[in-house]
């Protein structure tokens, strides 16, 4: 049987991405760039590819500076990957204070596992067996209905960066439900989104936008037709009606971000702060 040259398309694109991520460990390596605590460069590239250690420090400084985070603070970070987060956390959080990761990538969490937890015994992390087209395609759980696996009102601060950015309606409604529960009343989140309202659309349309949000789905607009969790971005009135239903209360103007091209911003994407209501 002769094979389309499509059909070769993705095992030789994988294999050539995969040399390629071993060639930026060795090299990272050599030149002393990475370290037992730098993750592998394809973890890192899930991750945006940026620079993970600095972009950990400006989380660190959002979660501070923003959400007012405490160093005894009971913290779950929901979609923690690498441990972009919660390798700066290793610095802040101290006792009784503990962290607990949860995520989609198995990869992810067992390098988490082995690299950080025998490090830090304060800091968990949990493999979410939900469904998910990149990472977990056989999750047999759809994000719409996954209940996170911690009791009510476990912990005092939730951090979801860049997550809900990538979460159709359906599941972002269920993740706020879950988030809230979690929380203990008066526990804060702070989340990024993508928000859309009449400087995001104006900025958008006049070709200035670094993403463009032009395909309409129901209940939000996606960067790429054929790639729906690619990025998803939400109408900000919307987003204040999820928080609402979910019982959290924004704490403090949201920080809007430079991806719509803004000239003043705070960080790339739109921070929301919100406390869970009792």
């Amino acid at each position: 049987m002769t094979r389309s040259r499509s059909s070769f398309r993705t095992p030789v694109v994988s294999a050539v991405r995969n040399a390629r991520y071993l060639l930026a460990d060795l090299a990272g390596r050599l030149s002393g760039r990475a370290d037992a605590l730098t993750p592998p460069a394809r973890l890192v590239a899930r991750a945006g590819g940026c620079d993970f250690h600095q972009v950990g420090q400006d989380l660190l400084r959002v979660l501070v500076d923003r959400g007012g985070l405490q160093p005894t603070a009971r913290v779950v970070d929901i979609g923690c990957g690498a441990g972009r987060v919660a390798l700066p956390l290793t610095k802040v959080l101290i006792p009784p204070g503990r962290y607990e990761g949860l995520d989609v990538d198995r990869e992810a969490i067992d390098w988490c596992r082995a690299a950080l937890s025998p490090l830090y015994p304060a800091f968990s992390f949990t493999f979410a067996d939900v469904h998910n087209e990149e990472y977990n395609p056989d999750g047999p759980v759809d994000a719409a209905s996954f209940r996170f696996p911690y009791p009510d009102s476990s912990f005092d601060f939730a951090v979801a960066t860049s997550l809900f950015t990538h979460l159709l309606p359906s599941d972002l409604a269920n993740y706020l439900r879950e988030t809230s529960r979690v929380l203990a009343p008066g526990g804060r989140l702070v989340a990024t989104f993508f928000l859309l309202n009449e400087e995001s659309l104006t900025l958008q349309a006049s070709g200035a936008s670094m993403l463009v949000f032009a395909h309409q789905a129901q209940g939000c607009r996606l960067l790429k037709r054929g790639a729906p969790a690619a990025a998803v971005a939400y109408n900000e009135r919307d987003v204040a009606e999820l928080l609402r239903q979910s019982r959290l209360a924004p704490l403090g103007p949201t920080a809007y971000g430079a991806w719509c091209g803004r000239p003043e911003f705070y960080s790339f994407q739109d921070v929301i702060v919100a406390a869970r209501v009792a």
